[in-house]
C-alpha cells in the first residue's frame, strides 16, 4: 500500500489523501480533471503541493503573516477570505493587505483569515469591537 495526496492543479491545495495500491490509483485520479496526485505520506493539514516546481513538491505550510492591530488585521495575504463571526457570519474576499473591522453590537468576536494560497495556514483572532 502507498499513500497518495490529491491536490488542485492550479493552486496545490491538498483536497484528499488516499491509501491504496499504486495500480489502483487510476480509479481515483479520474474523479476530477482539475486534480492530480503525488505519492506522499505527509499530513494534508500541514502541507501543500508546490505546483511551481517541476516536478511538483510537497512542502510544509508557513505561518500566516496576518496580525491584529487594534481593530485592524494587517499583512493579509492576497487574496483571502476574511470572516467575522458576530452572531451572524460575514465573509468578504479581500485583496488588500489590511482589513478594518467593525460591528453594530459591541463585543468580542472571532475573525478568521483564510488565504487562497495553500502555502499559508488559516489565522484566527479574537477582536473586541
Amino acid at each position: 500500500m502507498s499513500v497518495f495526496l490529491f491536490y488542485k492543479k492550479d493552486s496545490g491545495k491538498i483536497v484528499s489523501r488516499k491509501n491504496t495500491r499504486r495500480e489502483m490509483i487510476g480509479l481515483y485520479s479520474q474523479d476530477s480533471i482539475d486534480q492530480d496526485f503525488i505519492e506522499s505520506s505527509k499530513n494534508p493539514k500541514d502541507h501543500y503541493v508546490d505546483v511551481t516546481k517541476d516536478p511538483v513538491e510537497v512542502k510544509p505550510k508557513i505561518q500566516n503573516p496576518s496580525y491584529l492591530d487594534g481593530t485592524t488585521i494587517k499583512s493579509v495575504p492576497s487574496p483571502s477570505t476574511v470572516t467575522l463571526y458576530d452572531g451572524s457570519v460575514q465573509s468578504a474576499e479581500v485583496t488588500d493587505e489590511r482589513v478594518d473591522l467593525d460591528s453594530d453590537v459591541p463585543g468580542t468576536y472571532l475573525v478568521v483569515v483564510d488565504p487562497a494560497d495553500p502555502k499559508y495556514y488559516t489565522a484566527e483572532f479574537e477582536v473586541n469591537l
